[in-house]
């Protein structure tokens, strides 16, 4: 129901009674009044709202400002709630939409014979068609009176006040014709009942459609959600005990059979299996599990079985991460999303004052009965217009993208970030982790005259061992299959972008970069050699005791297989490449050589890795920066669009706006991709929504009646109206079938 930290509250509440986006401006408007309230957004597609709030703001004045508009809210777990939409059952198609058709039929074939019946006879005719019309109303339409009422009730207008004034205005009409009929008989020949229903029974028909084109636009979120097996098997006790996958705690014993889903996230105990991890990366092609893996929940197991513990569960596991971030970049809403918004606030007053001009104009300039082509023209217009399908142009792509994108193992924190890709000039890659597979190995060691090597390793595992660096984690791992037994270590401090150092009996030891070295005054011959030896791209890490340097580490990391075909398809987009690496510069110097990068940066810290992110900002490039580790968390911030390798650390994850699931590289490629083709495909939506009113309320208005004698009839308005939401989700969903 709520995400808590030190400073602001996460309320998600859902929200049943919104027609069209012009509600949601007004729901927006109505939280955020709300004392507390640091930001709201409404999510249309799936009628939730999420709230930022001073922690100390109590939901239920949320629930409250949103049901004081005639909304019904209640609160809801994002993680746990499926896409929220309006379904139509078989027996709702046949009474929102077939009976008023069916009916509207009849009574269009009754008008045919209307002018052969006697004059009595027509009057009885007219009256029943009039109550019949009402009847139906009151049953089929009062959703959409109700609505259209309380937005009265607060001032403010939706798609259903165009709709109620259309209809409304039909019957009315209609109904006078009647009543006045034997004072005026050739008003009998006007009545719009059966266009008042064949419009009712089309915009019902309209929202079946639409739901059923949004329901598609959230596939990929509801096959996230469809990934969580609803129980797992359990060895409690030595038996096998099936659970609900809610009721799975940290440290349960786990069974998995062939064909089974992982339920939760841990590590393999015994046996193996090929998994299908596609969820996670987008590959399909599986991949061998043994002792001592890791499980994702979510995966699919194919042939073999094993047992595994879990390790995280609920809201912890990858999974729900993966859904969380999915739906909190869904309700992001890019530069072009706020247009949309801006424009359907104001859209329905003004559609309501020019159906008024056009019955005006109409009146006074049109021909016999003027006041029949004024009010044909004016209900026709309230009627075609569509503030929906502005509404719907942006959010819709955005939803399809993004849930594309994770799909494909891209997991999108931001909705902007759709928009920002696709203007990316220069992308720089972090080295180690990110160009490299992030699994360095001890290539050599040279030692200083008179230093044992198990001594000196000893020493150097010590240093390491509680370290998060890939280079430490490989002196670590050589330790333990060497059994070397880390010593005691005392005032330990480490210092990004340079070393460690600790007391290690009583004495201090430091083990890091040349600068750690000069940086505390061990400046020696070591340390030219060092660099000497780095031709092959090997990294030297010097261990000194607090007088000399003892000797050099080398420690080797394998260029990833696909970096090179990476870069190259960056730079054949017209993208600039560029690396930043604190490692030695005869090793940035290998890699980048090797990759076919002419512009690195090597020996950066931290802070200069930002400098040079703001520097090429400053130049006027939009950049974008991959990385995995700690020391990249300034400059995935700084930049415009941060990428971070999932398996990098929390604070690289946190800083950065997009994860790479699978950690390929081609991510960054793909994103961009990505973007291109949603950014096309919104401004696609927002031009044709644009278009299309601007058009139909023209034509409607009756702008090509003085040339080509053509009115447009309210029926056909109504089934243009319906189609226009329809086309613009349609286009939308042809996202889910973009290929990379």
């Amino acid at each position: 129901m709520m995400e808590e930290n030190t400073k602001t509250t996460q309320h998600t509440l859902s929200i049943t009674g919104m027609s069209c986006t012009s509600c949601v401006n007004k729901i927006e408007h109505a939280l955020k009044k709300v004392p507390g309230v640091l930001d709201a957004q409404v999510n249309f597609i799936e009628k939730t709202a999420t709230v930022t709030s001073d922690p100390s703001l109590n939901e239920e004045r949320l629930i409250k400002a949103v049901n004081s508009l005639g909304y019904v809210a209640y609160p809801t777990t994002p993680t746990k709630k499926s896409p929220e939409h309006l379904h139509k059952t078989t027996s709702c198609f046949w009474f929102t939409v077939l009976l008023p058709a069916i009916v509207g039929s009849i009574f269009m074939v009754l008008s045919l014979f209307l002018s052969h019946f006697p004059f009595s006879t027509l009057c009885t005719v007219g009256g029943l068609e009039s109550f019949i019309t009402l009847l139906l109303f009151c049953y089929i339409a009062r959703p959409i009176y109700q609505r259209a009422w309380q937005a009265l009730l607060h001032r403010a207008t939706t798609m259903d006040t165009l709709i109620v004034l259309g209809m409304s205005s039909a019957w009315l009409v209609s109904t006078l014709a009647v009543m006045l009929s034997r004072r005026f008989p050739f008003l009998v020949e006007h009545l719009y009942f059966e266009s008042a229903l064949i419009i009712l029974a089309l915009v019902n028909l309209g929202k079946i459609l639409e739901t059923q084109a949004l329901s598609k636009a959230s596939h990929a979120m509801v096959s996230l959600l469809a990934l969580r097996p609803k129980t797992a098997t359990v060895l409690r006790e030595d038996k096998e005990i099936a659970v609900p996958i809610e009721e799975i705690s940290v440290s349960d014993v786990i069974r998995i059979r062939p064909g089974e889903k992982i339920p939760v996230d841990g590590i393999i105990l015994e046996g193996e299996s090929y998994l299908d991890e596609s969820m996670l990366t987008g590959e399909f092609l599986p991949v061998l599990k043994k002792s001592g893996d890791e499980v994702v929940g979510g995966t699919l197991n194919q042939e073999g079985s094993f047992i595994f513990q879990a390790k995280k569960v609920g809201e912890d596991t990858i999974l729900a991460n993966m859904i969380a971030l999915v739906r909190d970049a869904q309700k992001c809403k890019p530069a072009l999303a706020r247009l949309a918004d801006q424009v359907s606030a104001y859209f329905v007053p003004v559609v309501i004052l020019l159906a008024v001009c056009t019955a005006i104009v109409w009146w006074f300039i049109g021909p016999t009965p003027s006041w029949l082509y004024a009010f044909l023209t004016s209900m026709t217009v309230l009627i075609i217009a569509c503030p929906c399908a502005i509404g719907l142009a942006i959010p819709t792509s955005l939803m399809v993208a993004i849930g594309r994108a994770s799909q494909k193992g891209i997991l999108i924190r931001r909705g902007e970030v759709l928009q920002q890709a696709a203007q990316l000039d220069m992308v720089v890659f972090d080295k180690t982790g990110t160009l490299t597979d992030g699994k360095p190995t001890i290539s050599n060691i040279f030692l200083s005259s008179g230093v044992d090597e198990k001594n000196f390793m000893q020493l150097a595992v010590s240093l390491e061992r509680y370290s998060e660096h890939p280079i430490g984690k490989a002196i670590v791992t050589f330790g333990k299959k060497e059994a070397i037994e880390p010593l005691l270590t005392q005032h330990f401090e480490a210092v990004k972008g340079y070393g460690v150092k600790a007391q290690i009996n009583e004495k201090y030891y430091y083990l890091g970069n040349a600068a750690w070295m000069e940086k505390n005054h061990l400046t020696n011959p070591w340390l030219k050699e060092g660099g000497n030896k780095t031709h092959t791209g090997a990294t030297p890490l010097y261990l000194a005791d607090d007088k000399e340097v003892l000797g050099i580490i080398l420690v080797s990391d394998s260029i990833k297989q696909e970096a090179t075909e990476t870069i190259k398809t960056l730079q054949e987009k017209n993208i600039a490449v560029a690396m930043l690496t604190g490692d030695h510069s005869r090793v940035a110097t290998h890699v980048a050589k090797t990759l076919g990068i002419s512009t690195f940066i090597a020996e950066a810290k931290p802070q200069d890795k930002m400098a040079f992110i703001q520097h090429w900002q400053q130049q006027g490039k939009h950049v974008g920066m991959l990385g995995d580790g700690m020391n990249d968390a300034p400059a995935l911030a700084q930049a415009d669009i941060g990428f971070a390798m999932s398996t990098g650390t929390d604070i690289a994850l946190q800083s950065a706006a997009v994860t790479l699931m699978g950690n390929a590289l081609s991510g960054v490629v793909h994103t961009i991709e990505f973007s291109k083709a949603a950014t096309r495909n919104m401004e696609q939506n927002l031009f044709g929504a644009f278009f299309y009113n601007i058009i139909a309320i023209s034509v409607a208005a009756g702008i090509f009646y003085p040339l080509f004698h053509i009115l447009l009839n309210p029926m056909i308005a109504a089934l243009a109206m319906a189609l226009s939401s329809i086309t613009v989700i349609s286009n939308a969903n042809r996202l889910r079938y973009f290929k990379l």
